[in-house]
């Protein structure tokens, strides 16, 4: 390929990178003056002064109770015990229903009125199935 074809190939992208530029100016002039005007028809709300922060305690003055993790947990972080014992029953709860529940053969492709039928189906066998396992009968 010879000079003058990349010349042209260069021109060309150099074009297309003008053009680029000039839309995205032209955007970025667009959304500024639809900012400008929602901010002079929205009225500006007078803003209450921030509350000062606390200061934090320094760390000597944090009593030293066994597990630094616990002091430093958030009190509604679950544990890796709790996470597992958690999915570990929902595990168990979800077996349970596979085998508690079996979908009509007309559900499987619903239309129509049937639709509705088939989830009302639905919704009564797990409100059944979760008052069964509640109690702790299944």
């Amino acid at each position: 390929m010879d000079r003058s074809f990349w010349k042209t190939v260069a021109a060309t992208m150099l074009g297309v990178f003008l053009a680029m530029g000039i839309l995205h100016a032209l955007e970025v002039y667009q959304l500024r003056s639809i900012v400008g005007q929602l901010n002079r028809a929205v009225p500006a709300y007078p803003v209450a002064p921030a509350k000062p922060i606390a200061a934090t305690p320094a760390p000597s003055s944090i009593p030293a109770q066994g597990n630094v993790l616990a002091i430093a947990r958030p009190p509604n972080e679950q544990t890796v015990e709790q996470r597992d014992l958690q999915q570990a029953e929902t595990q168990k709860k979800e077996t349970a229903w596979q085998k508690f529940y079996r979908r009509p053969a007309h559900c499987d492709r619903p239309e129509g009125p049937q639709f509705v039928d088939c989830a009302n189906q639905h919704i009564r066998a797990r409100r059944a199935f979760d008052a069964q396992y509640a109690a702790g009968k299944l």
